[in-house]
Order: structure tokens, then sequence, then C-alpha cells
């Protein structure tokens, strides 16, 4: 359990009419490897009657994005509105070869949502983590679900008659029937005899449809196909859950309930089919559009304006932030959330504004999204995967299916084929699962993976190029450096959060930084909790510190868990304190940041104090910064008065570094009214 402590209260429920006491329940409806072209009112082929109803009377993104192009970072995003790695879930989670699971240290919209007075409930899929393979992995019940009724990973054998449904931790045998749908009679039943009367619910629901091994009822399947067609049953799963769906609404509906429950419904990944991707580059897996680009409909009948069709970008990761937003409760206290409140957007009530780009992260590549471009970062991490035996099994497996391949593939690539569902044949199939070992994430390979930076960047606008076929990296330099930095100054981030496990052979000690501290009951006012500004504050530090944050990007990170603390910042570094925090190093991850600060000072000694620190900071050597560079910088100021406080704050700087190096390279300036400034300030400093 985390302490919950007051960042700030929305005032937004106000504007939408409701009082405090009639908090909107709240249901999510996640499917899993739907495409962004699945569903009727996305374009899609799929007989949708239920979800295209909450579209038209809600706000459908067109421009939604998943946490991740694969299931369990998706699902640690969605949860937690944090870049998933920063939650210990680095890749999917087999729990066989992986001890990482989402750490219960990690605040979860279940959790948020308990502690304002919510009842908990889940029901469907779970894949992250699981006490099972000998783990000690925590439950939904650990990551604040009062009820659950849950899945490891896969319903098995298919989704017809699943025989892994787990009910509180109790294995419940097979049963009869569709996954989708009995999620939905499980979900019902919690409403009518689980719920206590009068309190408001969140009930989040994860479907398997229409991840493979698939099924359906063959008179839906039909309708879309022959009975044995691939494409026709994964149809056949996608209108099956959107009956469930509509059974689950209805109930709502009879209990009064419906207008007020925010329903939020989206997919985990882009699809393995690449036709239901569209125009879109890439399918599940990627980091390309049709990887994470997924529906998005939000529906709140009592607190947003519906009928409408949004454009912003948007995604998950927004999900907790938001509902923070439209209930009107305290975002989690010093934590950084990668996601976005959009109730402004959606209740229309003022402007959205995003305090940090969405960003993507797979493997050992990034993408970032910064208005209608994105762009594409390699890692200079090696790959420990071994292309050229990947691509030996692949071929045998080929060469095992022969004359059954193309009935095998069932309108999919071979490579789509193999990471989604088993395959008929014994032998294909053990080379296959030697195949996949191949590539499942391993956890002795974190330490390589973070010491690497951004390297080779790709960059795309889809205003004019959707489907990402044409990289303008080399067209837009300027553009594509200055995304590039931004993107890097991230990755750095979220790295440097994000925990060590050990391998699953070696001993349980996990490695977590200082802001992963373990999850309190709320504070009941008998103890006073530690402050967590002044926590993130010294954790900040420590990575700036030990150089992998500048004190910019630590100071937005700060901002962004606390922009109240904007005004107060504002005022500190505009007032005569500034020569002082230069002086203590607080800039010297970013020395020319505090020239920029001291020439805003409106008083003169303040101004001078500041300035003559700063280059005296950067005289001693402070970030790296070439003696050329500084030059520059001070013969670029327009005051005489300010070149006078510069050059004597720098003589000062080179003499205490190294007062030889110092006098000679003053002597060797070229400008000779400068250099003969220069060079008597130094020699003035110089004992004899």
């Amino acid at each position: 359990m985390k302490c919950l402590l007051p960042l700030f209260c929305s005032p937004l429920l106000a504007g939408a009419g409701f009082a405090q006491d009639q908090k909107p329940n709240v249901i999510t409806l996640l499917v899993d490897d739907l495409g962004y072209r699945d569903l009727g009112c996305y374009g899609g082929p799929v007989k949708t009657p239920v979800l295209d109803h909450l579209a038209a009377e809600g706000v459908r993104f067109t421009d939604f994005h998943s946490g991740a192009p694969t299931c369990s970072p998706s699902r640690a995003t969605f949860l937690t509105g944090r870049q998933h790695r920063r939650t210990g879930v680095y890749s999917v989670i087999t729990e066989r070869l992986h001890r990482m699971h989402l750490q219960e240290s990690e605040t979860t919209i279940a959790e948020l949502l308990k502690d304002n007075g919510y009842a908990t409930a889940h029901f469907g899929k779970w894949h992250l983590g699981m006490p099972v393979h000998g783990r000690d992995n925590p439950t939904p019940a650990d990551h604040g679900f009062d009820y659950w009724f849950g899945l490891v990973n896969g319903p098995g054998p298919s989704h017809r008659n699943p025989t892994q449904f787990l009910r509180n931790g109790e294995r419940v045998g097979e049963m009869k029937g569709y996954s989708c749908q009995l999620v939905v009679d499980e979900a019902i039943s919690w409403l009518d005899q689980e719920r206590e009367g009068g309190e408001p619910f969140f009930l989040n629901l994860w479907f398997n449809e229409p991840h493979a091994p698939i099924a359906a009822p063959d008179e839906i399947v039909s309708q879309y196909g022959a009975l044995n067609n691939q494409a026709a049953i994964y149809s056949g799963t996608i209108d099956n859950t959107d009956r469930a769906i509509g059974r689950l609404v209805a109930r709502l509906e009879k209990l009064g309930e419906l207008n007020n429950t925010i329903i939020i419904y989206s997919s985990d990944n882009g699809s393995y089919r690449q036709e239901r991707s569209g125009e879109l580059r890439g399918k599940k897996g990627s980091l390309f559009e049709g990887g994470h680009r997924v529906p998005g409909i939000i529906y709140w009948k009592d607190g947003i304006p519906g009928g409408r069709v949004e454009d912003e970008p948007a995604g998950s990761v927004d999900l907790l932030p938001t509902l923070c937003g439209l209930i009107g409760i305290e975002k989690p206290a010093g934590v950084h959330l990668d996601g976005s409140d959009l109730a402004p957007l959606l209740t229309q009530s003022g402007n959205f504004k995003r305090h940090q780009p969405l960003f993507w992260m797979g493997g050992s590549s990034m993408v970032m999204r910064v208005g209608d471009h994105t762009l594409f970062a390699s890692s200079t991490a090696k790959s420990p995967i071994d292309s050229k035996a990947a691509n030996q099994l692949t071929e045998q497996i080929r060469e095992v299916l022969g004359d059954d391949l193309e009935e095998v593939l069932g309108g999919m690539d071979l490579r789509s084929r193999l990471f989604n569902g088993k395959l008929p044949h014994p032998e294909a199939e053990r080379l296959r699962n030697q195949l996949r070992d191949m590539y499942y994430f391993r956890e002795s390979w974190i330490p390589e993976l973070k010491k690497g930076e951004l390297g080779r960047v790709q960059l795309y606008d889809l205003s004019k190029d959707l489907g990402q076929q044409k990289d303008i990296a080399k067209e837009r330099p300027q553009l594509a450096d200055r995304l590039k930095e931004q993107a890097a100054a991230i990755h750095r981030s979220v790295l440097a959060e994000a925990p060590e496990w050990p391998s699953a052979g070696e001993p349980k000690v996990t490695k977590s930084p200082a802001t992963n501290s373990p999850r309190q009951p709320a504070a009941t006012g008998t103890k006073t909790p530690a402050d967590p500004k002044k926590a993130m504050a010294a954790t900040l530090k420590t990575m700036v510190d030990a150089g992998k944050l500048t004190e910019k990007e630590s100071m937005g990170l700060y901002l962004a868990a606390f922009p109240e603390e904007e005004e107060r910042l504002k005022k500190l570094r505009t007032s005569e304190d500034l020569a002082k925090l230069i002086q203590s190093g607080k800039f010297d991850s970013a020395p020319f940041e505090a020239v920029d600060l001291a020439l805003k000072q409106e008083n003169p000694k303040a101004r001078g104090d500041a300035l003559s620190a700063a280059f005296g900071r950067l005289g001693g050597g402070v970030g790296g910064v070439q003696l050329d560079a500084v030059i520059a910088r001070m013969e670029s100021l327009s005051e005489a008065r300010d070149r006078d406080f510069a050059i004597n704050g720098l003589a000062h700087g080179l003499v205490s570094k190294d007062p030889e190096a110092a006098l000679k390279w003053a002597k060797a300036i070229s400008e000779e009214g400068f250099r003969n400034r220069v060079v008597e300030n130094v020699t003035r400093r110089i004992k004899p």
C-alpha cells in the first residue's frame, strides 16, 4: 500500500453538475490484440453495435494509443499512468522465465479509487505476474482489487470452455461457454450479489479476445466467412465480445447506474493481423503506429458531452490522471506520472496541455510523439538475440510445415503466426517454442539495456505520411536533433527509475530506486508522513549528481509531479539567492541555463553576482563545456557591465582550477582589447 497525499483537487465535478457524494462508477474494458481497423465505428469489418453506440454517445478518439505494443507492459501502464519499465515490467511476463511483475509499490487505479471509497473488482486476463511457477508474486488483491476473477494469462485451451480461471486465488476448473461471456457473467454476478449498496464501484474487465488461440460461436463466425477461416473466427471473437459488453451495459441500465458510469474501452496493443491495422505501418509488437494505435472510447452520459470525434493524441497512459480529474480526487503524490489529465478536453471545461510527450519503449528502441511528428530512435545497447540462429529456426519450421504452411498461417505471415498460438505439427511446435524462448526478454539483459543511449533516429510526419513510409530525418535535421534530445532525457529518466530484477536462477534481490518505496495505507492523522516533495527532490538530485539527468530535466520531472511548485521556484530563481544556488553547484549539469537565468535578473547586483557565479563555475570546468564555447557565450553579452562580471567570474574559475593554464589561455585570445582585460584579471588573481 502507498501513501496517497494531496497534490491538488480538481473542481471539474462542480462544472459537470455533480456533488462529491455522487461519484461516478468506473468500468474499464480492455480487449486483447484488437486492431485499429476492426470495429465498425473505426471503419472495420466487424459488427459492433454496442461499442458503436457508446462511441456515438461518448467521445471516440481517432489517435488513441496503448501503453506499449505488447501485453504485460501495456497493462502496467494502463493501471498506473506510468511507463511500464518504471513499474518493473520490461516485457511480456512468463513466470517460468521471469521474476519481474508489477511492483506492489506502484499506485494503481484500483488502489486510488479504493482509498476514495470505491468497491473494486477485476475480471479476466491479468498477465502482470502471479504466484505460479514458484514465484512469490502479488495478485490483483495486492494491487487494490477487493474481488478478482482472473487468469494468469490465457484461458486455455482457447476462448471456448476455458479451464484456467481463478476466483480470488482458487482455481475454478473448466467452465462452459466463451471467455468474454463468462467474464461478463461474473461481473454481473458481482453487481447483483457482492456489491454493497450505495458505494461507487470500479470494475476492470480485461477480455482475452481476439488473442489467439481463438474461438467463437459458429452462428457468429458464419457471418464473416467459413467456420474454419481464421479471419472469420477472429472477427467472430470481436463480435461475441461486443455482445457480452452489451449484456453488461443493459444490466447497468436496469440498475439505474448507466448514466453515472464512466466507461472506457480500448485494446492492449495492435492486432497480429496486418490487414486489421488498416493504413498503419506495423502490427502487434511493433513500435510503428500499427503496434500501439488502437480504438479509444470514453463514455459518461452525465459528465462528458457526447457525440464527438476527438483527434487529440491520447492513450491509456492518461487514464489514471484523467480519472482523478473527472472524479475530483487527488493524484498520487511523489509519483512521476507519464500520462496527462484529459478531463479538460473531455468535459470541454478548459484547455488541455500535455506535460510530457507520449512515448513508447520496446526492446532497446523508443518512439516519441510530438505534434504530427514521431521520432523513432534505436539504442546503442547491444542486442543479445542471435538473429542468424533465429532465422535458421524460422526456416526449419517452414520446411517442417511444408504443404500445410498456408493452411496453418491462416492469412497471417509466418513470424506473426509463430508468436500467436500453437502449431498443429509436433515438431514444428517444438521448434516454435525454441524460437520463442530466444526472443523472450531476460532479466540478465537489464544492465546492458541501462547502459544504452539513443543512437540512430528516423522521423515521420503523420499529417502527410500516416503509413510511416518516408523518413525525413535528413530533410529536417534540426527538428530531428531537438526531438532526439528531448527523447533522450525521457529515456534516461525511465531507465534511472526502472528496477533491476535478478535472473530466474539468482537470489531474489530486486534493486529499486529510492522513489519506489512500499505503499502504505492512507494517512489517518496519527503519524506525519514523509514530505513527498523533499523525497522526490532528493532522488532527483542523486540522479543529477550521478549524471543521469541534467538540472533542467530534473526540474521538468519535479514540476510534472508538483505543478503547484512552479510559481515558488520561479520566484526563487529570480531572487538574489540565485548566485548562491549557482555557486552551490545546482546548475553544474546545465551551466548555460544559469547564465540565462542571471540575465533575467532585474536587480543589478543580483544580475552581476549571478553572472559572475555562473562564469566562475564554467571556468572551473563544470558541465564539460569547452572554453571556446564559454568565450563565445561571454562575447554575446550585449552590455559591457555584464561582460565585466562574466570576465571576473571566468578568471576566478580558471585560476582556481589551473593558474598556469589559465594565463596561457588568456594570452592566446585573438581580440586585443578583450585579451588584455582577461590577462589583467587572471594575473591579478594568481598569487605570487
